[in-house]
């Protein structure tokens, strides 16, 4: 074989010192190769380095998906709250999904014409429901309100807290006044020297329902049908599915909370 063909060209290497003078090494072998040429002391302690930083990297990754998916991980009524300005009667809110039923001739105890019980479903409604919740005075700023001593109503109990009333009783009483200027034979105007104001009170309910309607802006999709009675063609259908406040639920929190009557029919 050629590089027998000058044998002197050629030296012994001697022994490793971790290798008995025979040549066998001193490391135990595994599969025939030994530890020492698969992985040495540093470099094993490198694995374990590279490992414990792995395990830290999935665990830290770990606990803030976790974290963060708490913290989004919130009810309806978490949520309603968040958006809405602050109320005494935040803690009576409850949601629930309602299908309207908004047929052109749906029955209901508030539409139809004039009789005393049908006036009488919108008195309870609306001067039941418009009782007098307290609001502390260190809670005023939440409404982003200031007191005027001179002109802002408390309580007379001395406590300097105020008496006040939730917004939705107050647009269904300017939609009560509107529902009945549709039927002047059976609601008796008013005064002739009372026609400015009650002409402004009109404007006024109107504007109400408007800035409300606006503020909530209702995105439910209405879609179309077409009917018979419309020769065909097709008609909005109104009928549609929607999430919404438990109205008796607030209802029921202003009968149990309310301080007052009175004052805001």
């Amino acid at each position: 074989m050629p590089f027998l063909k000058n044998p002197r060209s050629y030296m012994a290497i001697p022994p490793a010192p971790n290798e008995d003078s025979d040549g066998a090494a001193r490391w135990p072998r595994q599969r025939g190769l030994t530890q020492a040429l698969l992985c040495p002391p540093k470099q094993r302690s490198c694995y374990h380095m590279v490992e414990l930083c792995l395990y830290l990297v999935f665990s830290i990754a770990l606990a803030t998906v976790t974290f963060f998916a708490g913290r989004h991980s919130v009810s309806l009524k978490d949520c309603g709250i968040r958006l809405s300005t602050w109320s005494p009667a935040l803690e009576a809110i409850e949601y629930q999904q309602v299908m309207f039923d908004a047929r052109f001739a749906a029955p209901s105890i508030y539409r139809g014409k004039p009789t005393p019980q049908l006036d009488g479903a919108w008195e309870t409604m609306i001067h039941r429901g418009a009782g007098s919740l307290r609001v502390e005075k260190q809670d005023l700023w939440r409404l982003n309100k200031t007191a005027d001593a001179n002109r802002t109503v408390t309580f007379n109990d001395g406590s300097g807290d105020y008496p006040t009333m939730l917004e939705v009783f107050h647009q269904l009483h300017c939609l009560n006044e509107l529902r009945k200027k549709t039927w002047p034979d059976y609601y008796p105007d008013v005064e002739e020297e009372l026609k400015a104001v009650d002409r402004a009170h009109t404007d006024h309910c109107i504007e109400i329902i408007r800035i409300a309607l606006m503020c909530f802006s209702d995105v439910t999709p209405v879609t179309a049908s077409f009917v018979d009675w419309n020769h065909g063609n097709p008609v909005p259908d109104f009928s549609t599915l929607h999430t919404c406040r438990n109205f008796d639920k607030i209802f029921d929190f202003v009968q149990e909370n309310a301080e007052e009557w009175g004052m805001w029919a």
